[in-house]
């Protein structure tokens, strides 16, 4: 009988997550009651601007070619929510899953204006998304972007790809 249940797991997960992003609005374009409630920022550094939940910062981290931004709530204490972060530079490369025990599926949503595909490692109800694709930033020494984050359900999944949805390259 187990047998049957890890085909089924593999083929359940991937559309429990394409659920979830057509309940959300990410795949029929409706906004959010989360996206409704978003603050936008520029990004210093880099020509991009994203758009946050209140209560949420953006702190950048520089190496001597590269830089990662992260985002997270204010409350240092709150680690429930989801959070994320992007490389920008010329070596992106991927986490992959934390374990051989994650399930991973793909799923499809808007980073930098254009659907991406991004890998979900599901670890024993915690999610991490990845996804690694061309910045477009202009800038010589920032040619890749590496997105990622966690959530802790299915609806902080969907609020953090929500939030990817609205990271893009600022206009001139």
């Amino acid at each position: 009988m187990n047998f049957l249940l890890k085909p089924i797991q593999f083929l359940l997960i991937p559309l429990f997550a394409i659920m979830a992003c057509n309940q959300s609005g990410l795949t029929n374009g409706e906004d959010s009651a989360l996206k409704k409630n978003l603050v936008e920022q520029e990004i210093e550094g880099i020509n991009y601007k994203i758009a946050l939940p209140k209560g949420y910062q953006i702190i950048e981290r520089r190496g001597i070619d590269f830089s990662v931004y992260y985002f997270s709530p204010v409350d240092t204490t709150d680690m429930n929510s989801f959070r994320g972060g992007f490389y920008i530079g010329n070596a992106g490369g991927g986490f992959g899953p934390e374990s051989s025990t994650c399930k991973t599926s793909f799923i499809s949503s808007a980073l930098l204006g254009i659907s991406e595909k991004w890998s979900v490692y599901n670890c024993n109800g915690k999610q991490k998304i990845e996804t690694i694709t061309k910045s477009k930033t202009g800038i010589s020494w920032a040619g890749m972007i590496h997105a990622f984050g966690s959530a802790n359900s299915n609806e902080d999944l969907t609020k953090l790809l929500e939030v990817y949805s609205t990271l893009n390259v600022k206009s001139k």
